[in-house]
């Protein structure tokens, strides 16, 4: 849409068109004006916010910082933040009405009472500053400056020219220079020569002041006089300025003010600073709108640009340099003037909210100029080159500024939500909900599509480097490639309003409710949110020059030093207090906007441009006076359950004590909240506890002992003082009465054990007696018990003899036994061999042959087992270990029942083995034999084999096994039981297997029991068992 100064309106437009362009025409034509500047910011301080009294008899600032007051009420200690009203003085005056407080070049304090009671003020270690009463005379003079009356060569000098004639004012300029002046007179009087006298008329008619060391006496036709020095020759100087305009026409009153600083007057609300140059006088505006105050003195602070204007009826008035430039436009709707995203234009322009604003230099504030006829703080856009960019109806347009010609670019069907441009590849690039576009020659270009997510919402985007860009949403902080497409979240669930990236690479990122956070290699850390949260809604970020950083938020402009918070972002220290500044300090509003790209435009001059709810806010960081560095702490006041403690060199509380009370304070040039002091207690906390500003540090309850307490003010580490005391005990927790009460223990124990080792030795002796009896008794019973004992010998002796007969005469029932049965069982096998060889023998004879065969077998069999049981009773059952071959006791199975299995149509299978371990080789037989035979008695047909197999834990498993019809399971549950138990009972098994169990328990082996298509008995014995002997 062309809006230029040179616009015709076409006679063939429609009657639409022509309405449209009306409005647009009407808006634009000429430059819209400004309202004029607010330079300086007043505040006043009454008894209705603070000041305990509205008279102010003169004000000074100590070295310390602390502003003093004077009032009929009393002095006045200013900490920046509270008054209050001073009465700990070493004397107490007469009179607590303050007469004057005057302050010289040296910075020296001088208060005056009435009744002429002098007080200064001294730095006390601990406690600040503190007045202390002076005594002697001192010449006081309206040019600020004392001087003490020591001796006569002093009393001497001043006394003879304030006696002769009440003086209307007098001036010290230095140690030896003096002005005095009277009604139509004037004295200038000198240490080492005689004073001057000048006779004038006009003295004590028109005031006088001093100007640049010069006295000056100021008339009211835009001329004034100066009297020279040594000799008080008057010359004419000439006055210029709107200041002598009003009091040469209108005969205006004034007031004029003396300070360390320079001449100051005041005339019909305007205040003005007087200067002498080249014969003339200069009159400076300083401010104005003063008209309900009235003051009488001033005080400058240099270091703050602040002036202190103090009445004796009005309180006290402070007026400082207004910093902030607030740019609006004019009657313009809240809409229009609500400002989001800037650009820079040229070298001192700005472009917001369709609008221009050029800056010049020496003017206070920029011409305005509308570009486009529907300017409104949502709009996105971005300036590059002449080109004007923005979005309107989902549509991309593109405004020339030089032609004023406006043409569409595209229409994307999505809102716009901000550009960025990139110095990487010099493209300019902008983002929908979901999408980046990349502008290329004025064609969009998709470079990065998001995964689709609901109500996602991009704030703006900062390129990290050419291909990566850092994305704020309101669903957190993104980091996407535009090379591969991917994203990841690097702060999920927050709010990002802004991003900003310093020159050491943090990533900072602004939030919506969340604060700031702080990125950089992987490590995210949110910032803590003052008090009052103003921190938690951050719209803009930015540096200065002073290594400042600055956020803009939704409550105020807050600052901090910014390697403090890279301190306490790498935990190596806290975060210094935040400077405040609200509307108070000059901003039209708290709340600033945010949420929009670009968020803040620069001028060449340095001063940076914000937007806020209610305009532009425009101001040079590198103007406000950096205030971060450590503030003293300084102890008001110490009381013991209400006692008043002068000495903190060594505090020492009573046993029975209630309460220690400590009040502390600083010079605080910052507003009160951001004021947070800390304090440990060295011997009894663990970390340092907060307390707030006018807060007292109570201290209740502790134990005896010796205390260090450390305080200072959070973030400012070395601010930390630090006073010791310490609290006495009670008798009963001192050390003597330990001693002495160890001493009465020992005396106790001491009588205690005496009275018991008297009572045992009676014990004793009583004891020896009846032992004595005891022990008779004793003997009698030995000398029977011997007899006893003899006597069982005796029979023990025959029992063995008869136990050693049986036995051998069991021994010879066996061998005896055993060779004839022997002899039977072959006996009977040869016969039946032979009468089953014979032809044409009937069946029954054969039958009962082989039933007598049988029965022989199983009489030898349970005969050599019962044999063998009977010798293992005899030896005890002990095992003789040794190495033994597995393949040998194998060989003497097959031996024993190779032949016997055959005859009953059976296979003995055998294998070969190599084991060789350490067992009883004679018992292992005797339990396979048992084993072999039981199952060649019960197997009809079919195959008994022995296997060996060896297990992971050093076990070997021999398992004998038969196809015969198995055991019933009840008995073999039973059997099974019953070695588990090692307990075999009568009704458990035969005698075969008590036989059995017995034996393999003797050789530490295991036995398993199991019917599968027959009998399956495996026994399992250790490989290592018997190896050590």
């Amino acid at each position: 849409m062309n809006t230029g100064s040179s616009f015709r309106l076409p006679i063939r437009l429609t009657l639409c068109r022509l309405a449209c362009l009306l409005i647009v025409y009407t808006s634009q034509q000429q430059a819209l004006a400004q309202e004029a500047p607010i330079p300086f910011i007043l505040t006043r301080y009454t008894t209705e916010n603070g000041l305990p009294q509205n008279s102010i008899k003169g004000l000074a600032f100590d070295q310390l910082g602390y502003c003093w007051i004077g009032t009929e009420n009393g002095l006045v200690k200013y900490d920046g933040i509270r008054f209050r009203l001073y009465d700990n003085f070493d004397i107490p005056p007469t009179s607590s009405r303050v007469s004057y407080i005057m302050q010289n070049k040296q910075k020296q304090i001088l208060i005056s009472f009435e009744g002429q009671e002098f007080y200064t003020i001294r730095n006390f270690p601990g406690f600040g500053t503190r007045p202390v009463r002076v005594k002697g005379d001192y010449n006081v003079s309206d040019f600020p400056g004392f001087q003490p009356i020591r001796g006569e060569s002093d009393r001497s000098f001043f006394a003879p020219l304030i006696s002769k004639q009440a003086p209307a004012s007098s001036y010290i300029l230095n140690d030896h220079q003096y002005y005095l002046v009277k009604a139509d007179s004037l004295w200038i009087a000198h240490k080492n020569r005689p004073a001057t006298c000048i006779i004038d008329k006009r003295l004590g008619k028109y005031p006088t002041t001093v100007i640049g060391d010069q006295l000056i006496l100021m008339l009211n036709n835009h001329k004034a006089i100066l009297y020279s020095n040594p000799n008080g020759r008057a010359r004419l100087l000439m006055a210029k300025g709107l200041f002598f305009d009003q009091i040469a026409t209108a005969g205006s009153p004034y007031t004029l003010m003396c300070s360390a600083s320079g001449t100051y007057s005041f005339c019909q609300g305007k205040l003005y600073r007087l200067t002498l140059q080249d014969k003339t006088i200069y009159a400076r505006l300083i401010a104005e709108g003063l008209a309900d105050f009235t003051p009488n003195k001033l005080y400058y602070d240099e270091a703050f640009n602040t002036y202190y204007l103090q009445s004796h009826i009005d309180g006290l008035l402070l007026i400082r340099p207004n910093r902030f430039q607030s740019i609006h436009i004019p009657n313009g709707s809240w809409h229009q003037n609500s400002f989001y995203g800037q650009n820079t234009y040229g070298k001192d322009q700005i472009i917001a909210n369709g609008a221009l604003f050029t800056f010049s230099k020496g003017t206070k504030f920029p011409r305005i100029q509308r570009l486009i006829s529907f300017p409104y703080s949502s709009a996105s856009a971005y300036v590059q080159q002449d080109s004007y960019y923005y979005e309107k109806d989902f549509s991309l347009y593109k405004l020339n500024l030089v032609s004023r010609k406006t043409s569409q670019v595209a229409h994307l069907d999505e809102y716009i939500h901000c550009f960025n441009w990139s110095t990487y590849d010099s493209t300019l690039y902008f983002s929908t909900s979901d999408k980046l576009y990349a502008l290329i020659q004025d064609k969009p270009v998709s470079a990065l599509v998001l995964p689709p997510r609901k109500n996602q919402y991009i704030y703006g985007f900062r390129f990290w480097n050419a291909d990566s860009v850092l994305i704020a949403s309101n669903l957190g902080l993104l980091g996407a490639s535009l090379r591969t497409g991917k994203t990841k979240f690097l702060l999920p669930n927050s709010n990002v309003r802004t991003i900003y990236i310093d020159k050491e690479r943090y990533v900072w990122a602004g939030t919506y409710n969340s604060g700031v956070y702080l990125l950089q290699s992987g490590m995210v850390k949110a910032l803590p949110i003052d008090v009052n949260k103003r921190l938690s809604v951050i719209n803009s970020i930015l540096e200065d020059h002073q290594g400042r950083i600055w956020f803009s938020t939704n409550n105020g402009l807050l600052s901090t030093a910014r390697r403090s918070i890279l301190n306490f972002f790498e935990g190596t220290g806290d975060i210094e207090p935040y400077t405040i500044y609200t509307k108070s300090d000059g901003l039209i509003t708290n709340e600033f906007n945010g949420g929009a790209y670009p968020d803040k435009a620069y001028l060449s001059d340095g001063r940076v441009s914000l937007p806020t709810l209610k305009g532009l806010a425009v101001f040079n960081p590198d103007s406000f006076p950096d205030d971060h560095s450590p503030k003293p702490i300084f102890i008001d006041q110490v009381r013991v359950d209400g006692k008043l403690i002068k000495d903190l060199t060594h505090i020492r509380l009573a046993p029975d004590y209630q309460a220690l009370t400590v009040s502390v304070s600083t010079p605080w040039k910052k507003k009160g909240e951001s004021l947070i002091f800390e304090r440990l207690v060295i011997g009894h906390d663990r970390q340092w506890i907060s307390f707030s500003y006018g807060e007292s540090i109570s201290i209740r309850d502790y134990g005896h002992g010796d205390y260090s307490m450390r305080i200072r003010i959070k973030g400012y580490p070395q601010s930390q003082i630090e006073f010791p005391f310490s609290i006495a005990p009670y008798f009963y927790q001192t050390i003597w009465f330990k001693l002495a009460l160890a001493l009465a223990i020992l005396l106790a124990v001491f009588v205690t054990f005496s009275y018991t080792i008297t009572y045992y030795q009676r014990k004793t002796i009583t004891l020896d007696q009846k032992i004595k009896e005891r022990t008779q008794e004793l003997n009698e019973s030995l000398d029977h018990l011997h007899l006893t004992v003899e006597r069982l010998q005796v029979v023990e002796a025959r029992l063995q003899a008869s136990l050693l007969q049986k036995d051998r005469i069991i021994n010879m029932l066996l061998h005896d036994m055993k060779s004839p049965l022997f002899a039977l069982k072959k006996g009977i096998e040869e016969l039946d061999d032979r009468l089953s060889g014979q032809l044409g023998l009937s069946d029954v004879i054969a039958s009962k042959s082989q039933l007598l065969r049988a029965g022989i077998n199983d009489v030898y069999s349970f005969s050599i087992n019962f044999f063998e049981w009977i010798k293992y009773q005899q030896e005890g059952f002990s095992a003789n270990y040794q190495l033994t071959s597995l393949s040998d006791v194998f060989g003497r199975i097959n031996e024993l029942y190779g032949s016997i299995a055959r005859s009953k149509g059976l296979t003995l299978v055998i294998p070969a083995t190599e084991v060789v371990f350490y067992t009883d080789e004679n018992i292992l037989i005797t339990i396979l034999r048992n084993l072999v035979d039981n199952a060649i008695k019960h197997t009809q047909s079919g195959t008994i084999q022995l296997s060996v197999e060896a297990t992971e834990k050093d076990y070997l498993v021999i398992t004998v096994a038969d196809t015969g019809p198995g055991m019933d399971e009840l008995i073999l549950a039973n059997i099974q039981a019953a070695f588990n138990e090692e307990l075999v009972l009568s009704d458990h098994a035969g005698y075969g297997y008590k036989l059995i169990l017995h034996l393999v328990n003797l050789i530490h082996g295991d036995l398993e029991l199991g019917n599968t298509g027959g009998l399956q008995v495996g026994i399992m014995l250790n490989f290592s068992f018997g190896q050590d002997g």
